[in-house]
């Protein structure tokens, strides 16, 4: 598609990447464009990663390329996103991991399309940016109004330590490649990566570079949510 891109003169590609290409070998609690990703724990973010090098090492003739890096998605018909966590709860197997006490980053739907609508004017040929709400959380205080817009109570559920997570994910994921399932297991180890520690990430380039600024807070995605769903 980039190269299309490039051969029909179109004057800006937007990239949408992932803030998870970051989870590798580096454990950094606040992350931005110059921090070392290391080697992510998941495919998916080592194919995001990949493509951002393939597509900045090509020839860009007049198309500027921009990529965002938006974290965990959410917002009102998220199914994809959530439904792994709801499904979790429903059958009884949702947990938190250390009490659900690390911090997480998120980015509304709403704010990664305003994003992405400021990257089509916005932002010189590689520029790469972290977008996100702006305003991250303990795990247990985010996704507990989240998954209660669902009609759901995971304030009580049991918690376990992260390397037992971790070890139960290595578990899971070994039985769930071997039987060759079409879905992933309740507990992964992006879950582990995901709420198992601390998780920042800085977004000084996007409002420096885009002029990038949340349009919706989280409170205010959370009400909206909620009254949808109802």
């Amino acid at each position: 598609m980039y190269q299309a891109a490039v051969a029909a003169g179109v004057k800006r590609f937007v990239l949408l990447s992932a803030a998870s290409v970051s989870t590798g070998t580096r454990h950094l609690n606040i992350v931005n464009e110059t921090s070392d990703t290391g080697r992510a724990n998941i495919a998916y973010s080592r194919v995001k990663l990949r493509t951002e090098q393939e597509l900045l090492a090509l020839p860009h003739a007049e198309t500027t390329l921009v990529i965002l890096r938006p974290p965990f998605l959410w917002g009102h018909g998220t199914a994809g996103n959530l439904q792994g966590f709801v499904d979790s709860v429903e059958a009884g197997r949702f947990a938190w991991i250390d009490r659900g006490q690390h911090t997480v980053d998120f980015c509304h739907f709403d704010n990664l399309a305003h994003a992405v609508a400021l990257a089509m004017t916005r932002g010189d040929h590689g520029l790469v940016c972290y977008v996100t709400d702006d305003n991250p959380r303990p795990a247990h205080s985010f996704f507990t109004p989240l998954l209660a817009t669902r009609g759901l109570d995971v304030s009580r559920s049991s918690s376990y330590p992260r390397a037992i997570a971790s070890a139960i994910a290595t578990i899971m994921e070994t039985v769930a490649k071997a039987r060759r399932s079409a879905t992933p297991p309740p507990l992964t180890q992006w879950i582990v990566t995901f709420m198992g520690r601390d998780r920042v990430y800085d977004i000084t380039h996007a409002r420096t570079h885009l002029q990038y600024q949340p349009t919706i807070t989280v409170d205010e995605g959370l009400r909206r949510m909620a009254a949808l769903e109802r």
